[in-house]
């Protein structure tokens, strides 16, 4: 397990030692960020702000003096494109072709019955035609219609709506960002020829690093147990995977994984974002790293055993408890609501633990509140 935990590590840029450095060592900027995500193969997106978002959290834990302006820059120049990986993801646009197959699956399954929303696709596919990129609110819509997160009654914009499925069946891209705002193109009018012919399960492959058939979102696409087992088998028979440690990754991963097993690692500490790549899969996490993790964002405050925005710390390879952040932007101040500990005090450790606050809070612009040590 000790080589498996480090290869996840190396290969999400977060382990340093004697054979691998960190990848913010080398990656600088817009083009450090690029390149952070296409060895990722995927940077989960998420609005959730009570600290900078988790997306740039992620890059700025792998990529030196990372701006978020840094990713946004990406999408003019079409290097990047979002949609569905583990959830909605920025991934390299080279990979666009082997997601047609999840955007042709989902269109499929379209139910055309609705009138007001088949209006409205036809709208928001119409004006983004005729006027260039587009974002929701400059698409006018008195209609509102059940959206994703409507409960008991229709509260989402039609056109909104109908945005997020043209964009799910992939005939609009989100061709950039303008302070997390979504401008959308039109896909035939946006994307420009690859010769990437990737599949979907490639990507899966190399964006998870170490795979296990337990997983529901295996290859990206909801299948069976039995259809996931079959196809880690034919990938194994045909050797692009190898067993390891009651998981799979391809060969070359293999062999690094045994030459980590007596690597010399460097305690460095990392606060890793609640939607960071390497905390994708919890039960892996708790194999390979002895660590149960919840973000409980979502939980009613009363059910919360930590704090709504709990991020594991790491320490070299281990991960040795979480803290509970929250950033007042009106006073740029950085509060630290709760620190949870599994490994004991040293004053090298706490040290190291006031190292990485400190960049964090600075990442923020944002001045640190005296921290509650227990």
């Amino acid at each position: 397990m000790k080589g498996l935990r480090r290869l996840l590590l190396a290969e999400n840029g977060l382990l340093s030692s004697d054979q691998t450095g960190l990848w913010r060592q080398e990656l600088k900027g817009g083009e450090g960020a690029l390149e952070a995500v296409r060895r990722l193969g995927a940077v989960q997106i998420d609005p959730v702000a009570i600290v900078e978002r988790s997306h740039h959290l992620t890059l700025f834990n792998r990529v030196r003096r990372y701006r978020p302006a840094d990713l946004e820059s990406l999408y003019p120049t079409k290097r990047l494109f979002e949609h569905f990986a583990h959830a909605r993801c920025a991934m390299p646009v080279e990979w666009f072709g082997a997601f047609r197959e999840k955007m042709a699956f989902w269109k499929s399954l379209h139910n055309g019955d609705d009138s007001a929303l088949n209006e409205a696709m036809a709208l928001a596919a119409e004006q983004i035609g005729q006027k260039g990129p587009l974002c929701s609110r400059l698409i006018q819509a008195e209609t509102k219609l059940h959206g994703y997160w409507d409960l008991n009654e229709p509260r989402t914009k039609a056109t909104a709506h109908a945005l997020e499925l043209l964009w799910e069946y992939g005939d609009v891209v989100v061709s950039s960002r303008q302070n997390e705002e979504r401008w959308y193109d039109l896909t035939e009018r946006w994307l420009e020829p690859s010769s990437f012919n990737g599949s979907l399960l490639d990507h899966y492959i190399q964006a998870m690093v170490v795979i296990d058939d337990g997983d529901l979102g295996f290859g990206w696409m909801r299948r069976p147990k039995a259809q996931r087992s079959e196809a880690i088998q034919t990938l194994v028979d045909s050797g692009r995977l190898e067993p390891l440690d009651g998981f799979w990754t391809t060969p070359e991963r293999a062999e690094k994984a045994r030459q980590l097993e007596e690597a010399k690692i460097e305690p460095i500490v990392t606060l890793l974002p609640p939607l960071d790549n390497l905390l994708w899969r919890r039960p892996r996490l708790k194999r390979l790293f002895e660590f149960d993790y919840t973000w409980e964002i979502y939980m009613p405050p009363a059910k919360r055993k930590f704090g709504a925005y709990g991020m594991p710390i790491l320490e070299g390879e281990r991960i040795i408890g979480q803290i509970d952040p929250k950033l007042d932007r009106s006073k740029s101040l950085l509060t630290i609501n709760r620190i949870e500990l599994r490994a004991p005090y040293s004053p090298m450790r706490l040290r190291r633990l006031e190292k990485a606050l400190a960049s964090f809070a600075r990442f923020h612009n944002a001045d640190l509140a005296p921290v509650p040590w227990p």
